[in-house]
């Protein structure tokens, strides 16, 4: 765990945020605890012991004797790692569909050997990277569980939450099932690692049809669902929660744009990103670097399939 210690408040009547350090490259997670008719727990970090019992000291303090259920914004470790443990004291799982998939096939012990014949090959990565690879997998391998049995999240349903009900909004890209949640009565959004204050989340990359695509182009059409939401405050996952999340998601979206637009390419996504660290890289930030460029670079790729031709004279 990372120095600090988890920090509760109340940010709603029986609404609350716990915010817990994470043995991760972020600092620490929120998360969002509900109370009242259904205690429901939104997001519940990693697999580690401090966490856990961290969570089960902020249900004791603001009265719940039992969790009901959990609601995962999205797979990472981070967000689902100790799901296991609390879906052991009688907690019901909720996620999506699509990131149930991707957990399982991460916990996975042949996962970066598919990653390899699949991703990493098109990303141009030499084979003396994929030790390090490894390496970076079994880093985030520690912190999480195979998944327990869930519910799948349905988009056209609403979450009841504590006292709420909770809209769920899909919003993939960082993941490909990625879920934000929608509290109207109150105009409050939880936008997990989809809207962030002080950074844009990695793109994720995923296979459709056998073939690896990037999240970015799915992560711009999801801020402009967001963007759409009368929402007053968003609450993210990581930093401190924000007025006006429609401002921010046009602020993000510009900002990726201006990215992609400044992006030369190089001669594969591995050369691209090495050259972008600039000095010899931890192999997780050249693992989420290569994110990144592979977006920034399919972004360019759409851009141009769409530019009209000028027309030749015969």
């Amino acid at each position: 765990m990372k120095e600090g210690k988890p920090e509760i408040k109340e940010i709603a009547r029986n609404i609350f945020q716990l915010r817990v350090p994470v043995p991760v490259s972020v600092e620490h997670v929120n998360l969002f605890l509900f109370t009242g008719a259904v205690p429901t727990l939104l997001d519940c970090g990693t697999n580690v012991g401090q966490s856990i019992q961290a969570i089960l000291d902020m249900c004791e303090q603001v009265g719940v004797p039992k969790l009901e259920q959990v609601i995962l914004s999205h797979w990472h470790v981070d967000h689902a790692g100790a799901a296991v443990a609390l879906a052991q004291t009688g907690a019901r799982v909720l996620i999506s569909a699509r990131d149930y998939k991707e957990w399982q096939e991460f916990t996975q012990p042949d996962y970066v050997k598919n990653m390899q014949n699949t991703i990493y090959n098109e990303w141009g990565l030499p084979a003396e990277s994929y030790p390090l690879m490894q390496e970076v997998y079994l880093a985030f391998r520690r912190y999480t569980e195979s998944p327990p049995p869930v519910a799948y999240i349905n988009a056209a349903e609403q979450l009841q939450a504590g006292d709420y009900h909770l809209q769920p909004i899909e919003t993939p890209g960082h993941t490909p099932g990625h879920f934000s949640f929608y509290l109207a009565e109150l105009g409050m959004l939880f936008t997990g690692d989809q809207l962030l204050p002080n950074e844009i989340a990695y793109p994720g990359v995923w296979l459709e049809q056998n073939k690896a695509v990037s999240g970015l182009p799915a992560f711009q059409a999801s801020l402009q669902r967001l963007e759409q939401l009368s929402a007053t405050v968003y609450f993210p996952a990581h930093g401190d929660y924000a007025p006006n999340p429609a401002a921010r998601c046009r602020a993000v979206q510009a900002l990726i744009a201006q990215q992609a637009a400044a992006h030369i390419p190089a001669a594969s996504v591995f050369a691209g990103a090495n050259r972008l660290v600039r000095h010899k890289p931890n192999p997780g930030i050249l693992y989420l670097q290569m994110h990144y460029i592979y977006g920034w670079e399919t972004l360019v790729k759409l851009q141009n399939s769409l530019t009209p031709q000028p027309i030749r004279d015969s």
